[in-house]
Formats: structure tokens, C-alpha cells, sequence
């Protein structure tokens, strides 16, 4: 592609829940046609950043009024934007807007397992903000009509975002923990600080504190049963916190575990955002 086309194919989008005086755009790096359906490479970069956030977006070459989806990805083997991305082709076939961003907070910078988390956190948040912001702005995106979907950090995060934007219709969250202090062992042998220390300073992002505000939402929550990260007695605590009503599906499918829960879990995960977004 040349840089006039890279240009002229370059979106200005303003972003008041980041600033009001903040301009955002986003360069398509390469766009590539698939029947019905057409995939655009992007990048863009917050305010602040130490680099631009990837991301592919993902829509239908037809005019339209269409749902749209942000997807976060997960952490560990196979956890980048390129998860979902199957998923999104197809919800694009049949109308729906996807935005699958990179994320960087803990993918490339990691924890360090003290009170300065939570910067990293929210600044992890800003640059998934920023991703729903332009998704909505996309040419024909109903606004009555978005969904996120979030595997474990992708979920967290996800979860803070629900809160920020009632806008946001629905969520499908895949195999989140309760507090972040349940992961931080995985990226420190030792603590700089004890467990519910950290949880109190990571308070603003924590699921548990989340979850309760978030009642009356249209959540739709899944689990693997085996998953030797998630026992059932934090999906306990999950459920508790959520409330009754919200479905919460433990998928015990063949070959079924905390990574491949994105694939396994994808068909009744679909059928839900179908109900909730395309359904008249």
C-alpha cells in the first residue's frame, strides 16, 4: 500500500473520555479483502504511550448499520490479537464491526508486584479506552449495539471498562480471576508486598469490587472445569459477586483448559452475542 493510500485511509477521532483536547488517529497499515467481509491491519497511539497499540479491525465491505464487538485477548500461549480473530470473521459475515487490539499491560510490560501496578494498570485502560472509542466511531457502528469480550486479563480489564462505559450492551468474560494478586505469583517469585496489600492498592481495577456494580448487565460468564489456574472456588467467589441471573457456563469439552477455553467455548459464546446484538 502506498503512503498516499495510508494517508488518505488515516481516521481523526476525538476521545472525550481520554481528554477533550486529545485527537486519536489511526493508520491502516494493510487491508485486505475476504468475500463479504474485509480485514484492516491498524495502529494507533495514545497520548503518553511508549509505542503505537496493533490492532485489526475487522468489519463487512457492506453499508449498513452494524453491532460491533471489542476483543481482548488473553494472557500466556496464544494470547495476543490474533485469538479472537477467526470469531470476529465470522460475527463480520453477518454484520458485526470487531476491534482486536494489542495489549501491552502485562503482554510486554510486565508487573512488578508493588503499588506501582496500578499506574501500569490504568494506563493499560487508557489504551483499551481509546481501542472502544474508535470502534464506535467507525462508519455505521450502533451505539445501542456493542459487546466486549475478555479472556482472563483481557476480562479484568474488561470488566473496568463495563463500568467506565454503560454504553457497552453485553459482555462474554472467559476465565478471569478474582484479584489481581492471584496472578502476580505467576511473574514474581516474591512479593513486594502481601497478598491483600496488593489488592488494596490495585482496589480500582480489582473484579470482586467490580463485579456487584455491574448487576443488571447482560454478562454472560465462562469457565474451563479444567483449568490449573482458575479452581471452582474462585469461580465460586466470581459467581457470588456477580449475583444471580448471570449464566455462568463451565465448558467441559475434550481438550478444554484455560488457553483453549477461547475455541472450545466459541459456539455458545456466539450464539449469545448473536441474541444480544443482531437479534431484532
Amino acid at each position: 500500500m502506498s503512503l498516499l493510500a495510508k494517508v488518505l485511509l488515516m481516521t481523526a477521532l476525538t476521545l472525550p473520555a481520554l481528554s477533550q483536547s486529545t485527537s486519536l488517529n489511526y493508520e491502516v497499515k494493510d487491508r485486505t479483502a475476504d468475500g463479504p467481509i474485509e480485514v484492516l491491519d491498524i495502529q494507533f497511539q495514545v497520548e503518553g504511550a511508549a509505542a503505537p497499540t496493533q490492532a485489526w479491525l475487522i468489519r463487512p465491505q457492506a453499508q449498513g448499520a452494524h453491532p460491533a464487538v471489542l476483543y481482548l485477548h488473553m494472557y500466556g500461549p496464544g494470547g495476543n490479537r490474533t485469538q479472537f480473530y477467526r470469531e470476529a470473521k465470522t460475527l463480520a459475515a453477518k454484520g458485526v464491526v470487531s476491534l482486536l487490539p494489542q495489549g501491552w499491560v502485562p503482554w510486554r510490560q510486565k508487573w512488578t508486584g508493588d503499588a506501582g501496578d496500578l499506574a501500569k494498570g490504568q494506563a493499560q485502560l487508557a489504551e483499551f479506552q481509546a481501542a472502544l472509542g474508535l470502534l464506535t466511531r467507525e462508519p455505521g457502528v450502533r451505539k445501542d449495539r456493542l459487546a466486549l469480550v475478555g479472556h482472563d486479563y483481557g476480562a479484568m480489564f474488561g470488566l473496568k471498562l463495563l463500568a467506565q462505559n454503560p454504553s457497552i450492551r453485553t459482555a462474554v468474560l472467559l476465565a478471569f480471576a478474582p484479584h489481581y494478586s492471584d496472578w502476580i505469583t505467576f511473574f514474581n517469585n516474591k512479593m513486594a508486598m502481601s497478598d491483600d496489600d496488593y489488592d488494596t492498592a490495585m482496589a480500582p481495577l480489582d473484579p470482586l469490587k467490580l463485579l456487584p456494580s455491574l448487576r443488571g448487565r447482560a454478562l454472560y460468564l465462562q469457565f474451563a472445569k479444567s483449568d490449573v489456574y482458575i479452581g471452582p472456588e474462585r469461580v465460586e467467589l466470581i459467581k457470588a459477586a456477580a449475583g444471580e441471573g448471570v449464566p455462568l457456563e463451565i465448558v467441559d469439552a475434550p481438550g478444554t483448559n484455560h488457553e483453549k477455553l477461547s475455541s472450545t467455548g466459541a459456539a455458545s459464546r456466539t450464539l449469545w452475542l448473536e441474541k444480544e446484538i443482531l437479534a431484532p
